[in-house]
Formats: C-alpha cells, sequence, structure tokens
C-alpha cells in the first residue's frame, strides 16, 4: 500500500503512544449533499492529519458509494471502506464492526463523526483505559461530545493544506459533468431555414449537421 498521500500538521490534541482505531463517518465530515459538500478525498485526508494517523493504526470507513468511490481505489493509507446508503446506514455499519472487545486492543479510539449515536461506544472505550478522540464539525456534534467529557477536535477542511483552488476546481469538474449530461438527455430538434436562394437549409441535432436541399424553384419545375 502506497505511503500517505499528505503532509501531517499538528493538530491541537496529541496523540498518545500506541495503535488506534479510526471509525470514520465520512458523509459527517463532508456534510449534506449539495453545492456545499466537501470533496470526499480532501476531507478523508484532513482527517488523517487531525487524527495523527500513523502506520499500525486500522481505518474504518463508511459512506454513501459515491463518496467511497472517491477515496477507495487510491487511499491515502490502509484502510477499510464500507459502501452503504440510507439513513444512518454509516453509522450503524461502523458500530457494527467493532464491539467493545475489538476496540480493547487498541490504546486509542478516534471517532470521525459527531454523531450522538457513538456515544456509547465511547464511553464503554473510556471505561477500560482507551483514550477517545472525537473530530467533527462542530455545527453537527452532539453537545454530548463538547461539554468536556471526551477531547474534541474541529474539523475544517480549509484550515489544512488543500487550498481552495483545488477545492473550486474539484466542484466546477462535477458542474460541467452534470451540464454535459443535461444536454446530452436534450431532445434532438429539426429546423428548416430559408436561404436567399430560396434553399432550403435542414439543421438536425445539437451538433449542427446541416443538408442542404435543392431550391424551391427546381421543386416546382
Amino acid at each position: 500500500m502506497a505511503a500517505p498521500s499528505f503532509t501531517p500538521r499538528s493538530p491541537t490534541i496529541a496523540a498518545p503512544p500506541g495503535r488506534t482505531l479510526h471509525l470514520v463517518d465520512l458523509e459527517n465530515l463532508v456534510g449534506a449533499r449539495g453545492p456545499d459538500q466537501l470533496p470526499a478525498g480532501p476531507a478523508f485526508e484532513r482527517y488523517l492529519e487531525l487524527a495523527q494517523w500513523s502506520p499500525g493504526d486500522h481505518v474504518l470507513v463508511a459512506a454513501h458509494p459515491k463518496l467511497i468511490e472517491a477515496i477507495a481505489f487510491a487511499p491515502p493509507v490502509p484502510s477499510s471502506a464500507h459502501a452503504v446508503r440510507g439513513t444512518d446506514a454509516a453509522d450503524t455499519m461502523l458500530m457494527a464492526l467493532v464491539p467493545l472487545a475489538v476496540v480493547k486492543r487498541f490504546d486509542r479510539l478516534v471517532i470521525g463523526s459527531g454523531d450522538a449515536i457513538f456515544l456509547k461506544l465511547a464511553r464503554a472505550a473510556r471505561a477500560v483505559d482507551v483514550a477517545v478522540l472525537v473530530i467533527g464539525r462542530p455545527e453537527a456534534t452532539a453537545t454530548a461530545y463538547r461539554r468536556g467529557a471526551f477531547a474534541f477536535q474541529a474539523f475544517d477542511l480549509l484550515t489544512s493544506d488543500v487550498s481552495e483552488r483545488d477545492v473550486n476546481i474539484e466542484q466546477s469538474a462535477t458542474s460541467f459533468d452534470r451540464c454535459l449530461s443535461e444536454r446530452r438527455s436534450t431532445p434532438r430538434r429539426r429546423r428548416v431555414h430559408k436561404t436567399a436562394t430560396g434553399a432550403r437549409l435542414v439543421v438536425r441535432g445539437r451538433r449542427g449537421s446541416r443538408r442542404a436541399g435543392r431550391p424551391r424553384s427546381a421543386e416546382a419545375a
């Protein structure tokens, strides 16, 4: 597996020594679908920076197939990606993959999501002396995580090494693909124009293929 393609930075919270289990709900980190949704690849790399990923860590990612597609074929670090559909499907998948017996094998648990569904697991991990860090967007993070009970790291893609230009390029490419798809779905039309010489000029389709007919005078003859 290729080495990480990002340059680690110094996050706010230092990681303790030992192996870390990463549970990444990528849908929660990138936000709701739409023009403001963060690109999956840079968002995943930013998470790894903030979580202080290191070789030997175990990374589990779950999200909608479209998001998984963006990272699964060339992941920046070794990881196990799971494509799921439906409300809370990513959370449910991650919870099913890591019972407490699995979490206890690690020295640290990092939850890449602000959803409250992970709260019970976080408390159980802390009870068996597993350090817990929660990384999430402040506006989409359960209040219980931010009350001081757990170490919390705010997620913000624009504070990473990924520039706004790179983000805009990816969003522009998506918009171009959407426009191209809409154009291809437009039904072809047949238009007839009359030239100065009386000939018929037939324009077919969107590509402007043309066929000149005989002059009306010749047809009348």
